[in-house]
């Protein structure tokens, strides 16, 4: 272990530090003289640098591209796998590859960023108030109101109880929801993981492989839901058929889940749909349970 501290603190001072060689024919990270068929340094792995000319916007923009879809490139390499090869980033990750894929933690870092830079006001972690009266009104107990909580009649006692108006309480939950729920998010991963690992424990034992496929898992479910909501606003595809959508799109998420443990986990097609449909389900539950528990805590939380 110390051996590798210093290893890794001699190569941080030796990026810190780096001085870019500009000699011609030389290479810019480490110096070593290129020779003349030379693409790469066989040394650093830089690439050789082009001779300089004339550079135009369109330039810029090609290599922009060049370098998001080429397939040495990680996160392209990695978005391909998550959507065509589902499982497969998360077997690469069991077995050692990390050159070539972004890890699972990046990949829910990014597609929760994703997320909330095209809807940071989104109901998506958390019961909105609306949603749970309603739900309460028409005895909805479902997947909006499982705990029956009256949260209209709470709020017209707290608001007398604090001296607000129920419109400043419903304002206070869903700022307190909103928060709660980007934090207590994380206390989630781990729990669907520790019901993973007892629904696939004779296959791989260890929670933190669980933990690995449960992240990039909910990374790559934020990534097809980000992509289908802009789908619907950008086509402006009526909402009204908004309860058929979501149960295909359920139905997606459940088949992508049987096809992600089957690869990651190298299971029979059996197990794969028994364990893969207990995976998705438990996911289901939890969602369920988090949202509104969010909602409730943050509404016990608005004080004066």
């Amino acid at each position: 272990m110390a051996i590798k501290f210093r290893k890794y603190f001699i190569d941080l001072k030796r990026h810190l530090f780096l001085r870019i060689d500009e000699t011609p024919g030389n290479c810019p990270y480490c110096s070593r003289r290129f020779l003349a068929d030379d693409l790469y340094c066989s040394r650093c792995g830089e690439k050789k640098p082009e001779e300089r000319r004339n550079r135009f916007v369109i330039d810029a923009v090609f290599d922009f591209f060049s370098e998001i879809t080429h397939l040495d490139n990680k996160f392209a390499l990695t978005l391909m796998w998550l959507f065509f090869r589902p499982g497969l980033v998360t077997r690469a990750h069991f077995l050692g590859v990390k050159s070539k894929v972004l890890k699972s933690i990046t990949i829910l870092a990014l597609s929760l960023t994703f997320f909330y830079q095209f809807f940071p006001n989104v109901t998506l972690f958390h019961t909105g108030f609306n949603e749970m009266a309603t739900a309460f009104q028409r005895k909805s107990w479902t997947t909006s109101n499982v705990f029956r909580f009256n949260i209209a009649k709470a709020a017209e006692k707290k608001s007398l109880a604090i001296n607000k108006s129920v419109e400043e309480v419903i304002v206070a939950t869903e700022t307190r929801a909103q928060y709660a729920a980007n934090i207590f998010l994380w206390i989630l991963l781990p729990v669907w993981a520790f019901t993973i690992r007892g629904a696939l424990k004779d296959v791989r034992p260890y929670y933190i492989d669980h933990i690995i496929f449960a992240a990039s898992l909910f990374g790559t479910y934020l990534l097809f839901w980000l992509l289908i909501t802009l789908v619907i606003f950008g086509l402006k595809i009526d909402t009204s058929i908004s309860p058929v959508a979501t149960l295909w799109i359920t139905l997606g998420f459940a088949v992508f889940t049987i096809l992600s443990v089957k690869n990651a986990f190298l299971v029979d097609w059996s197990k794969a749909m028994l364990k893969g449909s207990a995976v998705a389900i438990s996911l289901f539950i939890l969602v369920v349970l988090f949202r509104q528990l969010i909602t409730i805590i943050s509404f016990e939380m608005v004080r004066s």
